[in-house]
C-alpha cells in the first residue's frame, strides 16, 4: 500500500477552485513571473492570490531597470489576501532577505506546502535580485528549511550545493547536498544539461526516495518561463489535492504539452534590431504555452528509479527505457477480464468465450502453488485464452503463462531487484500488465512500456483496500483518450457500469466479484460478455 497517495484527487472531480499564494516578480513582457504563475494556475483549475515582489523593466535581450515592493506595500497586500484559504504557496523572484523571512513566517502561520523556485537571473541574463547582501546566498538559507520541495536549474543547483555539476552522478550528488540544507525534497531540473542531447531528465530527491523524469526534449526556442511554470504547476496540483509525486508528474507534462504549443513574439521592425529571430519570421523568444490540464500520451514522463537509469543501454537511449515494449496483446481487444483465485474457474469460464482472465492466488504457497499455476496454464492453452499470472512471475514463465500482471505493490517489493524482473518477464517473450491508480503510478508503467495498463478504483471496491479516491467515468476517460496503450478498467463495475466503460473503448473491464462471488457466476459472465462483444 502506497499511503504517501491517500490524499490524490483530480480536478475533474472539483467542485470548488483551490487557490494558491503566489510571491513574483512583474514582468513587463509578460513572458515570466507572476504573468505566467497566473495563465499556468488557471490553465489548471486553480486561482492565483498575487504578491508582488518586485516590479521589472525588462524583454527578452535585457533587464532594463528593477524596483523591489517596499516592505508596508509588501505586507499589505499579504494581508488582503488573508481573507482567502490558500492550499498551497509558490516563490519566484524574492527582491531581498526581508521578504524572504516574511514569506517564512507566513508558511508557518498557514503550514501549508511551499514550492520555492530560486530564481537568480531572468533568461536574458539580467540580475533578479536587487538585496546587495544576497551574494551569501542567505535567501536559500532562509527558505529551504520551510519549503516542500525546491526547483532549482543545473546552474542554480550548482549554487545552492556549492559544487559543479557535468554529469548524472553530479546531479545526485548536489541533490543529496541540497536536502542536506533542510529542504524536505528537491527537484534539479535538466533542461540545462548538454550531455542528454534528445532527452531532457529531470531528478527527484528526499532523504529516503529518488527517481529521474524523462521527456523527450521539445525543440523549440521559445522556452521563456518554464522554471516559473513548472513551480506554478506543481503549487496548483498540490492545491487541487494531488500529492507531491503525482504533481511532478503532471507538471512535467504540463511544460512539455507548453512547449510543443510554444510560440514567438512579433516584434516591432523600428526596435527589432538585436533582437534573436527565428530564421523565417522576425519572431522574438515566446513563452512555454500552458493551455490546459495536461492530456496527451507525448507528454507524459517515463519515470525510473535509479537501478532502471543505471542500466538503461545506448540500443534505447532515446527513450531511457530498460527495453523494448513488450509484446502487444494482439488485435483483440481484452474484453471481459475475470480475476480469479483457482483454476477451475477456468474451466468454469472459457467454455463461455471468456478470452481473457487473471489468476490471483493469495493463499497457497511452495508445491501447491506451483500446481494450480501449472493447471490454469494447461487450461488456458486448451482453450487459447490469454491467461496473465499475478505477481508470481517466476512461476509464470517456467509453466509458460499468456502473461504476468503486476501491482505496484509488486514492483515496490522487489525494488531491489526490479530490472532483473521485468528483463527476466520480458527475455522470455510473456506479456505484461501492470495496475496504476495515479499520474505517478502511469508513469511508473510507462518506463516499463508494458502490453497494457490497468487503472482504477473506477468507483468504490470491497475487493480490495485501496487509498485511492475513485475517478468515476470521467477519470478513466480522460486516461483512454490519454494513453496509447490497451486500458483495463477495474474496481466496483457492475452490469450498468460495464456497459458505460466499454462505451469509452477501454480494452478491458476487470471483474472479480461480480463474477465469483455472483449466485449464479455462469449467468453473470454470459451477461458480460454481451456487453463487452459488441
Amino acid at each position: 500500500m502506497i499511503s504517501s497517495l491517500a490524499d490524490v484527487s483530480h480536478p475533474y472531480t472539483k467542485a470548488s477552485k483551490p487557490s494558491v499564494l503566489t510571491f513574483s516578480g512583474s514582468d513587463s513582457a509578460g513572458l515570466a513571473g507572476m504573468q505566467m504563475d497566473v495563465k499556468v494556475q488557471h490553465a489548471l483549475g486553480a486561482h492565483c492570490l498575487s504578491v508582488i515582489t518586485a516590479v521589472t523593466a525588462q524583454n527578452n535581450q535585457q533587464m532594463l531597470a528593477i524596483q523591489a515592493i517596499d516592505r508596508d506595500m509588501f505586507n499589505a497586500q499579504i494581508r488582503a489576501l488573508s481573507v482567502f484559504s490558500a492550499r498551497a504557496i509558490k516563490t519566484g523572484l524574492i527582491a531581498n532577505n526581508e521578504q524572504a523571512h516574511i514569506i517564512a513566517h507566513t508558511q508557518q502561520a498557514l503550514g501549508i506546502p511551499l514550492i520555492f523556485d530560486p530564481v537568480r537571473q531572468a533568461t536574458n541574463g539580467g540580475a533578479l535580485r536587487t538585496d546587495s547582501s544576497l551574494n551569501k546566498d542567505t535567501i536559500s538559507d532562509i527558505m529551504l528549511p520551510h519549503c516542500t520541495l525546491v526547483t532549482p536549474n543545473i546552474p542554480e543547483a550548482e549554487k545552492l550545493a556549492g559544487i559543479s555539476i557535468r554529469d548524472a552522478i553530479d546531479i545526485k550528488n548536489a541533490a543529496q547536498m541540497i536536502v542536506a540544507k533542510g529542504v524536505k525534497a528537491v527537484l534539479i531540473k535538466g533542461g540545462h544539461a548538454a550531455n542528454d542531447g534528445h532527452i531532457v531528465a529531470d531528478y527527484f530527491c528526499t532523504s529516503d526516495e529518488q527517481f529521474w523524469l524523462k521527456n523527450e526534449r521539445v525543440e523549440t526556442r521559445h522556452t521563456r518561463g518554464t522554471g516559473c511554470a513548472l513551480a506554478s504547476a506543481i503549487a496548483s496540483c498540490l492545491a487541487l489535492g494531488y500529492c507531491l509525486k503525482d504533481a511532478l508528474v503532471i507538471a512535467k507534462m504540463t511544460i512539455t504539452q507548453g512547449l510543443l504549443s510554444a510560440k514567438g513574439l512579433s516584434i516591432e521592425k523600428g526596435i527589432s534590431s538585436g533582437f534573436e529571430k527565428d530564421n523565417e519570421n522576425e519572431l522574438a523568444k515566446g513563452p512555454v504555452n500552458v493551455q490546459a490540464f495536461p492530456d496527451k500520451e507525448t507528454s507524459l514522463p517515463i519515470l525510473l528509479f535509479d537501478a532502471q537509469h543505471d542500466v538503461c543501454s545506448s540500443e534505447h537511449a532515446s527513450k531511457h527505457q530498460i527495453l523494448p515494449p513488450f509484446p502487444d496483446i494482439g488485435d483483440t481487444p481484452l474484453g471481459l477480464y475475470p480475476i480469479v483465485d483457482r483454476a477451475a474457474w477456468l474451466e468454469t469460464l472459457l467454455p463461455l468465450g471468456v478470452s481473457t482472465i487473471q489468476l490471483r492466488i493469495k493463499d497457497l504457497t511452495g508445491q501447491a502453488l506451483e500446481d494450480e499455476i501449472s493447471l490454469a496454464v494447461c487450461i488456458a492453452k486448451r482453450f487459447q485464452c490469454r491467461l496473465f499470472i499475478n505477481d508470481y512471475w517466476q512461476l509464470a514463465i517456467k509453466h509458460g503463462a499468456y502473461g504476468v500482471h503486476l501491482g505496484q505493490e509488486d514492483l515496490i517489493r522487489a525494488k531491489s531487484d526490479r530490472v532483473k524482473q521485468i528483463t527476466q518477464i520480458y527475455a522470455a517473450g510473456l506479456r505484461l500488465g501492470i495496475s496504476t491508480h495515479c499520474h505517478f503510478e502511469v508513469a511508473t508503467a510507462h518506463g516499463f512500456r508494458p502490453s497494457y495498463i490497468a487503472y482504477g478504483p473506477v468507483f468504490a471496491t470491497n475487493s480490495k483496500d485501496m487509498p485511492w479516491v475513485p475517478q468515476g467515468l470521467k477519470g478513466l476517460e480522460y486516461w483512454q483518450k490519454l494513453l496509447d496503450y490497451p486500458l483495463v478498467a477495474i474496481g466496483g463495475i457492475d452490469q450498468l457500469r460495464a456497459q458505460k466503460i466499454h462505451a469509452l473503448g477501454v480494452s478491458g473491464i476487470a471483474m472479480i466479484s461480480q463474477i465469483t462471488h455472483a449466485e449464479d457466476p455462469i449467468a453473470a459472465t454470459k451477461a458480460l460478455l454481451a456487453i463487452t462483444q459488441k
